[in-house]
């Protein structure tokens, strides 16, 4: 693994990340892998710039195999601060999409850029524990119930937004429409969330 540091913040990379970035990056003919890379760089800079903004710098940086990880200050948040945090990169994503709205008119490598954007900013804010949603929904629910039934209805939340994805994952292959990776995806997230689950 390679680490170093970029002024506080401590960088760490995954040989395995950059091994299957790099089989990505070759195999890839369109460079839409490049334009999604660059996508998901851009939302965990938002995350970093809020938590600088809002006073704190974010213990590390990782770039692993299952994607990009944003470790949180080891100081303690106030929820709203939290909630920008969390919020910020989304809203990058989303910012970003709205700036280049004019270029999805006709396609080019501007518009899949745009679109990238929309999609990603979206995406994460899913209500999955995982995804920054689901930390969002979290920190809202804190506000108003205890501790633990926030983190049960969470919980739910989280285990019906994955039984829905796969619904829509099987309608997709069923129809044609097939969508392995979202599939593949949805799996994933459906057993780390098990996982989870048992060790708490």
């Amino acid at each position: 693994m390679l680490r170093f540091k970029i002024g506080k913040l401590n960088i760490q990379i995954d040989f395995m990340f950059v091994a299957v970035v790099s089989i990505f990056l070759i195999v890839d003919k369109t460079g839409i892998s490049t334009i999604a890379l660059l996508a998901c760089l851009i939302h965990e800079l938002g995350h970093i710039v809020m938590f600088i903004a809002v006073g704190y710098t974010p213990q590390k940086l990782t770039f692993e195999l299952t994607g990009i990880r944003l470790t949180k200050p080891i100081q303690e948040l106030s929820r709203g601060k939290e909630l920008l945090t969390q919020l910020a990169g989304s809203a990058t994503n989303l910012l970003i999409f709205f700036l280049l709205i004019n270029t999805i008119e006709k396609i080019s490598y501007l518009s899949l850029f745009a679109v990238t954007h929309l999609v990603l900013g979206l995406f994460n804010l899913l209500p999955l524990k995982s995804f920054d949603g689901g930390k969002i929904l979290e920190i809202i629910l804190s506000f108003f119930l205890s501790e633990n039934i926030t983190q049960k209805l969470c919980t739910v939340v989280n285990f019906l937004c994955i039984f829905v994805m796969l619904i829509v994952c099987v309608f997709m292959i069923i129809t044609s429409k097939s969508s392995f990776t979202l599939l593949i995806m949805t799996i994933y997230l459906m057993i780390s969330s098990l996982i989870r689950l048992i060790k708490r």
